[in-house]
């Protein structure tokens, strides 16, 4: 019988797949929910942290908590500065509270979105896997397509639970991985390199879903595909992991386009999440 997050989900229009415990998806949205940041501490010897120094993540989670404060500071600067000290001065304890509000309305739209993303994502990552897994791969090309995910983490400096849910998926198919260097991303490239065309192209399939199962497809995200699209036969990736990024956020299916090899004159998409 589904459980309650499941039922919750389908009234939404999405399919969390029979596989996604009630567990699972709890905690990724109750994270989602109180903006917690995700876990960095490795897992299945992948390090989210590898390329990030300690003062960069104080500077991050700083900046954060001083976003409101420096927005009311400034707001009432030009105010003062346009209206004059007399007129301001009966208002000015009140010009907090619509930067709280706009503030808040946007940290609910984020939430919002996070949340759907958090419970599309298992069933992307199954529809991908069977798609990119469908036939057998060779030990080298299963090493790769571990480190494609592992490598997407590293790059993205964070570990968003749908890659998470990608990487267990990934080693529960093909093996799991005890290289020490697994998160390593130049590895990566060079097993990348080293693969002929049939293997290499369901690698980039699982490289691709994992840019963008978290939503987003930043230009270091950019980057790392154009890196690997040097290395394999493979034009004019980049433009469509886009498309692909677009096709998750609006929960239709991504099946098409991986199926068309991320080109924009994929099939149709084959349904929603």
């Amino acid at each position: 019988m589904p459980g309650r997050h499941q039922r919750l989900a389908r009234a939404a229009g999405l399919d969390l797949g029979e596989e996604d415990t009630d567990d699972q998806v709890a905690a990724a949205l109750a994270r989602a929910a109180l903006e917690l940041p995700d876990p960095r501490e490795p897992v299945l010897g992948v390090d989210p942290n590898r390329e990030i120094s300690g003062w960069r993540l104080v500077a991050v989670s700083g900046l954060y908590k001083l976003k409101i404060a420096l927005s009311s500071f400034l707001a009432k600067a030009v105010l003062r500065r346009a209206l004059g000290r007399a007129v301001v001065r009966s208002w000015l304890p009140f010009v907090g509270v619509p930067i709280t509000a706009l503030w808040n309305a946007a940290v609910a739209f984020k939430v919002l979105r996070e949340a759907r993303l958090r419970v599309m994502g298992p069933s992307a990552v199954e529809a991908a896997l069977d798609i990119a897994l469908a036939q057998p791969l060779s030990p080298a090309a299963r090493d790769a397509a571990a480190r494609a995910v592992a490598t997407t983490i590293v790059k993205k400096h964070r570990m968003h639970p749908n890659h998470r849910t990608l990487l267990e998926r990934v080693q529960a198919r093909i093996g799991t991985s005890d290289d020490a260097d697994l998160d390593d991303p130049a590895v990566f490239l060079r097993a990348l390199q080293a693969l002929p065309r049939a293997e290499a192209q369901p690698v980039l399939q699982i490289l691709a879903t994992a840019l963008v199962l978290d939503g987003r497809f930043s230009r270091r995200d950019r980057a790392l595909m154009q890196a690997a699209e040097a290395l394999a036969p493979e034009p004019d990736l980049s433009d469509a992991v886009g498309h692909l990024r677009r096709e998750f956020v609006r929960g239709h299916g991504i099946e098409g386009v991986l199926m068309g090899r991320f080109t924009h004159q994929a099939r149709e998409p084959a349904g929603r999440y």
